[in-house]
């Protein structure tokens, strides 16, 4: 007669135990989280036992997401690798405490790892952990700038370890904590509407609605009929539903609106009204400076849009944050699929360090996307980049910098510029609005430029 298998007992040693450990099945999903882990962290196995791991970095909140986050081993220990990682686990009700996650992958007898088996221990217990990958460096380097993130701005969404990033996620959090309109310049691609987004979700306004209407492609008659049915005042309109009450009016590409449609706007705009749009944003490529030099916006519509501007900066300035903003699309892939990405070879980041991105993010996202549907390991390599990004490189790669003479263009543009307004000035014995009409200017341009050279 075969013996009978007893399992029993393992597990419920397992689940007795006051070490913290927890078991993964080869589908990520937990099949044991010991006595430990439920002191640790707050959450019963009850919770815990039966979800999904996801190799993604921690959410914005203290919920079981979060700690399933974590939990999940990187994807090369499910290809047999021993590894410890130090990371800070979250606590359901409490503060969360840094610990040292020690995973080990058993076996069959086929030599395929069907299980993990995690013991979270105090740092520096155990044996020294093996120097992380460039990858795992990424991702705890990623997990702990979103922590610090969320707890200086609550706006964990934004990698800002750039400086110029900074400044931008200063002023999101400025944008949020009132109701004054914005305008997002800034090329494409570079996360205009996702900025305006963040601001809506982070503010008061956040239980009313973000309506995007993007003039590059809507119609003249689509817009007009859009904002009327806004801004109707007839009792039981769409407009005074508390379910669909308009929080933030969002305008793209605000320079192709038309000059009926901003009187519109004007005539009916009324932010101290409490049953209408209480915030309106609008974006473009073009600064208010620059929109206010064009034919195109009417002044009295501008000044409804510039309490504040916000230009998120083009990815080619951003070199601090390329790494992280690679890790973050990659772990985003990761949610909810079987096949885990864990990052980028170290050569890889160097080929995306070198390329321009004139695309920006939305660029930067679509390579991705595509270098991970033909990865075959756990991590991508140089040649499973899409041919886009090779022919990109190729066309667009910058110029190494020692190669080039160093030669600022804004003095040089502003030192012609201040001689060429001095002759004219001289030629018409000082008389300003004669300089103005001669170099085509109005005169408050003049004045501001007078003054911005030191002409003044």
């Amino acid at each position: 007669m075969p013996k009978r298998r007893r399992s029993t007992g393992f597990e419920a040693w397992l689940n007795a135990a006051q070490t913290p450990m927890y078991l993964l099945d080869k589908r990520r999903q937990v099949t044991i989280f010991n006595r430990g882990c439920e002191e640790l962290t707050g959450w019963s196995a009850d919770e815990v036992v039966g979800e999904l791991c996801d190799y993604t970095s921690p959410g914005d909140d203290e919920n079981l997401d979060q700690l399933l986050s974590v939990l999940c081993p990187p994807p090369e220990v499910f290809e047999g690798a021993a590894l410890a990682v130090a990371i800070d686990i979250p606590h359901q009700k409490e503060d969360g405490s840094s610990r040292m996650l020690h995973h080990f992958p058993m076996q069959n007898r086929d030599g395929i790892t069907d299980r993990v088996l995690t013991f979270v221990l105090p740092l520096g217990q155990l044996q020294p952990a093996p120097a992380p990958s460039a990858a795992q460096k990424l991702h705890a380097e990623l997990a702990f700038l979103r922590t610090t993130l969320r707890k200086r701005f609550g706006f964990s969404s934004i990698i800002a370890a750039s400086p110029v990033m900074q400044r931008v996620s200063e002023q999101v959090q400025l944008g949020a904590s009132c109701t004054a309109s914005i305008h997002f310049a800034g090329e494409n691609g570079t996360g205009r509407e996702h900025l305006a987004r963040v601001v809506h979700n982070e503010s008061e306004l956040a239980p009313r609605g973000f309506v995007p209407l993007d003039c590059a492609v809507l119609s003249v008659v689509e817009l007009q009929a859009t904002i009327r049915r806004m801004f109707d005042k007839q009792p039981g309109s769409p407009a005074l539903l508390p379910h669909l009450q308009t929080g933030t009016l969002f305008f793209q590409s605000v320079e192709q609106l038309p000059s009926d449609v901003q009187a519109v706007i004007v005539e009916s705009w009324d932010p101290d009204e409490p049953e209408y749009p209480a915030r309106l944003m609008t974006s473009s490529a073009s600064s208010m400076d620059q929109l206010a030099e064009s034919e195109d916006i009417l002044p009295q519509f501008l000044m409804l849009c510039g309490a504040l501007e916000i230009k998120p900066p083009p990815l080619r300035v951003r070199a601090e944050d390329l790494p992280l903003l690679v890790q973050l699309f990659i772990e985003q892939r990761n949610a909810g699929v079987q096949r885990q990405i864990e990052g980028v070879s170290e050569e890889t980041s160097s080929e995306l360090q070198r390329y321009n991105w004139p695309g920006n993010l939305r660029e930067l996202r679509a390579v991705l996307d595509l270098a991970i549907e033909a990865c075959d390991g756990s991590t991508i390599t140089p040649a499973e980049l899409p041919m886009r990004f090779r022919a990109g490189m190729d066309a667009r790669q910058t110029s190494p910098i020692d190669q080039l003479s160093r030669t600022e263009l804004e003095p040089l543009l502003a030192d012609v510029e201040r001689q060429h307004i001095t002759k004219v000035l001289e030629a018409c014995n000082g008389n300003r609005a004669e300089a103005a009409r001669l170099l085509g200017l109005t005169r408050p341009r003049l004045y501001r430029r007078l003054e911005q050279l030191g002409l003044d």
